[in-house]
């Protein structure tokens, strides 16, 4: 149970004491706890809207918890910030497919067999990075719609037999220019050398 505390009178909660809001702004202070020497600063929350209790605000506040984690993951192994565009629609678009990305993420987990590192502990429900790391061995599985790969190293050359014949020229097609014509000075005296 959370309760707020008034300008009328004090509330405490067991986790954390709520400061009624004052315009858009809250002041949100933890309790002091047995493992704490000083109590924490307070937390300043900034809300634009109609007015809500504090209590609301605070559990509006915890439930970014798990967003954060998914945008972690969209900045650093997906790339989400990496590119730098110049108009807005592209990045709309790339946004869209590190989204579209990070959904084929959640959804290959059961698909996904957990190639996990030797130091790393086996984990029911995979993370991001560990469907991601997996996702190769699943793309080996599937198939590619492209061609075979074309052979590396030196080319097989000229094939025997066939006739080698000159390709034809062509001239050059030159851009012709115009002449300048010199400004003539208007006539008028000349100065002397000294």
């Amino acid at each position: 149970m959370i309760t707020a505390r008034s300008p009328q009178g004090i509330a405490l909660v067991p986790a954390i004491v709520l400061h009624y809001c004052r315009r858009s702004f809250c002041s949100i202070a933890r309790r002091l706890t047995g493992e704490q020497e000083r109590p924490p600063a307070p937390l300043w929350l900034g809300w634009q809207g109609p007015r809500v209790p504090a209590a609301t605000l605070w559990q509006a506040y915890q439930l970014r918890w798990p967003v954060e984690p998914s945008i972690r993951t969209r900045k650093q192994q997906l790339a989400w910030t990496t590119p730098a565009f110049r108009q807005p629609d592209a990045c709309d678009r790339w946004t869209m497919l590190v989204t579209l990305a990070q959904w084929q993420l959640y959804l290959a987990r059961s698909l996904v067999a957990d190639g996990r590192l030797p130091w790393q502990v086996a984990q029911e429900r995979l993370s991001p990075g560990r469907v991601q790391r997996g996702l190769g061995f699943l793309f080996g599985q599937i198939g590619s719609p492209a061609c075979a790969p074309k052979p590396r190293g030196s080319p097989p050359g000229w094939p025997p037999g066939r006739v080698r014949t000159r390709p034809a020229r062509h001239p050059v097609v030159k851009k012709t220019t115009k002449p300048t014509k010199r400004k003539r000075k208007p006539p008028g005296r000349r100065r002397k050398a000294a």
